[in-house]
């Protein structure tokens, strides 16, 4: 061994690890080297570790952390795939077995499915291979062709225009069924993804899913009605105690009781005044419980057993701070972050919350998206975020959103690292996203309408899910689907578009 070269040696024992790991010791022939009771020969190995494809993923991520290229720009989207030419400057030859063809998405790589999505999505040069697009087919529209079905990217559909079928009722290619009284994707059926689950009333605002209840406004009172509509509404909050932006989840309910004027100012954290109550699951028939010491400010969050939400610190600078507290109120009010606004967390205890950093005086206040990790202590993570006044988060058990000037931003929640990424590329105005079953939920306000729409995380599409007027305080979106309240000449009306 004493004539094998301490680099050549190295080289040989990192082949010899990755080959047990995958293959075993009996196909080590094919590499130029062996192992047997710990030894490395030196006859002589690849002088390029990545020469050979990668056999699994787990393999490929062991290969990169072994050669210290699974970091930062060197692996922008952790899919343990690098950019190209990143072999060529660290190991001085070329891996296009190992080169990724798209550094944004890690979904996209060698050794991933591919997807009928026109992309390439496992990197070997073609698009949506083992699909039949482009056939002639019929709809009940007429005459179509075979094309990738939005929304399922295992899936094609008989499509008269591209975009998933529009028939000329429709007015052009639209994805998806829209809820607007045509048979927007051709398949004989109208609106079959939009169910009206109530009557329309007076007032109705705010609806949020509650287990097999709406919680919502009506006639200005807080009301729990079964989600079919059946029996009358249970009271939560009369309207004289102006009950404002209800939250729930699985261990109760919360919301405002209004002491004064709400605003919602573009650049700065909401700033709707009152008292925060809430309601714990087991304890439907007790009174509410004021959970806030002082005035809460915006729309409170539950999320496990507790309770969220923002709050003016005293003193002149008057900074906002995020809190928490048990639902039950059997806990004190614990701060969670300083200078800190609108936060945002999934149904789970154990789950990061999401919220805005600000920094700067109040007439000239700039935000950045702040990540908070709950636990004995609470812990912050910085991302590498765009400039700007990102809106309010949203997140769930994967993803992590926000509204950044024309576009959609979002940071995987496995993989922090590459900080946040651009998820929408047409020109538009995303305000209010709110995650759910169905991508990201948002208002598109470039037109003089809002245009309730959706973005589907999987495939990379958005498409408009209602064509009527829908107020930011009106729709919210989550596990059991998206609900929303249309504005008509008739008074409100509640849907719901269950899950896909």
């Amino acid at each position: 061994m004493s004539d094998c070269p301490l680099a050549r040696r190295a080289l040989a024992a990192l082949l010899c690890a990755l080959a047990a790991m995958s293959v075993g010791c009996s196909a080590l022939d094919q590499l130029g080297t062996a192992c047997g009771d710990g030894g490395v020969r030196c006859e002589p190995p690849p002088l390029n570790p990545l020469e050979l494809p990668p056999e699994s993923l787990e393999q490929a991520c062991a290969a990169l952390e072994a050669l210290g290229l699974r970091a930062g720009e060197l692996d922008a989207d952790g899919d343990c795939f690098v950019r190209e030419g990143v072999c060529e400057v660290a190991l001085g030859a070329a891996c296009p077995l190992w080169t990724d063809c798209d550094e944004a998405r890690p979904d996209t790589r060698p050794l991933a499915g591919e997807a009928c999505n026109g992309r390439d999505d496992d990197c070997d040069g073609q698009a949506d291979e083992g699909f039949v697009l482009g056939e002639v087919c019929e709809t009940a529209c007429g005459a179509g062709v075979t094309e990738c079905a939005v929304g399922d990217a295992a899936a094609t559909v008989c499509s008269t225009r591209a975009g998933q079928s529009a028939g000329p009722q429709a007015g052009g290619a639209v994805a998806l069924e829209v809820c607007n009284g045509a048979d927007d994707d051709c398949d004989g059926r109208v609106d079959e993804a939009c169910g009206v689950s109530l009557e329309p009333v007076r007032v109705r605002s705010s609806p949020v899913a509650c287990g097999d209840d709406v919680v919502l406004l009506e006639d200005d009172a807080l009301v729990a009605r079964a989600e079919r509509g059946e029996g009358p509404a249970r009271v939560l909050a009369a309207a004289d105690r102006r009950p404002f932006a209800p939250a729930c989840g699985t261990s109760g309910v919360a919301w405002l009781e209004l002491t004064g004027p709400c605003s919602a100012p573009p650049h700065g954290p909401e700033a709707c005044p009152g008292r925060l109550v809430g309601r714990a699951t087991a304890q439907v028939d007790a009174e509410p419980v004021e959970l806030a010491q002082g005035l809460a400010l915006g729309r409170p969050v539950v999320s496990g057993e507790s309770v969220l939400w923002h709050s003016d610190a005293q003193g002149d600078d008057a900074e906002p701070r995020v809190w928490s507290r048990l639902i039950t109120g059997a806990s004190a009010a614990t701060p969670l972050a300083s200078r800190a606004s609108d936060p945002a967390a999934a149904d789970d205890e154990a789950s990061p919350v999401a919220v805005r950093r600000w920094s700067g005086v109040r007439e000239a206040q700039v935000a950045e998206v702040l990540l908070l990790t709950r636990g004995a202590t609470v812990s912050e993570t910085y991302l590498r975020n765009p400039g700007g006044q990102p809106s309010p988060p949203t997140i769930d058990a994967r993803w992590l959103v926000w509204a950044l000037d024309d576009a959609l931003w979002a940071v995987p929640l496995d993989d922090l690292r590459g900080g946040g990424f651009q998820l929408t590329v047409d020109r538009m105005r995303p305000s209010f996203p709110r995650l759910g079953s169905e991508g990201v939920v948002y208002l598109d306000t470039r037109e003089a309408g809002a245009v309730l729409t959706r973005f589907d995380l999987a495939i990379g599409a958005s498409a408009p899910l209602t064509s009527a007027r829908v107020w930011p305080d009106d729709f919210s979106a989550g596990p059991l689907g998206v609900l929303w309240v249309e504005q008509g000449a008739e008074g409100p009306t509640l849907h719901r578009r269950a899950p896909p």
